[in-house]
């Protein structure tokens, strides 16, 4: 089960977020604000964990995994820096059982990085991992309300050598709650929403 990785799962915490984010983009129409995952300078994060930007990162990384070297592989993600905890837990819960996280010392990863959402549009950019390098992809998916997002078109831009970095904030925890695995760093506190968890990265 998932809840083996990231706790127990809350289905219907899952259901009433899908809702919420569904019914905000119905609400807002051809006039959605755009919004950027990490957000740009200046600009504030929003609640990270409505709708579509778990949709999004989970397609996303279904996608890209599939065109890495690693097809076969059990997947390996990571997530854009800075989102909630409960938006990894729910993009974990909608990925394959065998998925995991992001570690330290993981190299095949599909990493998403960015994410450029406009009402119905959105641009994913995910680091995909080949033979010793990364691709980066640009996905773009059209969807929104309660039809579902697909991708239209992926576009490949530059190769790279760096490994992500983990943006994992249970990186260094062989399960969230449990004790850090020998050698990690001290725990740090990680905010979700109006608590602060502490974690070790």
């Amino acid at each position: 089960m998932h809840s083996n990785r990231f706790g127990q799962g809350n289905t219907l915490a899952v259901a009433a977020t899908i809702a919420a984010g569904a019914l905000l983009m119905t609400s807002m129409g051809g006039c959605a604000t755009k919004r950027t995952v990490p957000p740009t300078d200046g600009k504030a994060m929003f609640d990270t964990s409505l709708e579509p930007v778990p949709e999004l990162c989970v397609i996303a990384i279904k996608e890209g995994h599939k065109r890495s070297s690693y097809p076969d592989d059990a997947i390996t993600y990571n997530l854009p820096r800075g989102l909630l905890q409960e938006t990894w837990l729910t993009v974990d819960r909608r990925l394959p059982e065998s998925a995991n996280p992001m570690h330290p010392g993981d190299t095949r990863v599909v990493s998403v990085e960015e994410l450029r959402i406009d009402g119905g549009k959105a641009e994913v950019d995910v680091l995909v991992p080949l033979e010793g390098q990364y691709q980066l992809y640009t996905l773009h998916m059209r969807g929104g309300g309660f039809g579902g997002w697909k991708v239209t078109f992926a576009q490949p831009w530059t190769l790279r050598t760096e490994v992500p970095t983990t943006n994992n904030p249970w990186a260094g925890q062989t399960r969230p709650g449990t004790t850090p695995t020998e050698g990690a760093a001290p725990t740090q506190a990680v905010t979700t929403g109006s608590e602060s968890t502490p974690v070790s990265h």
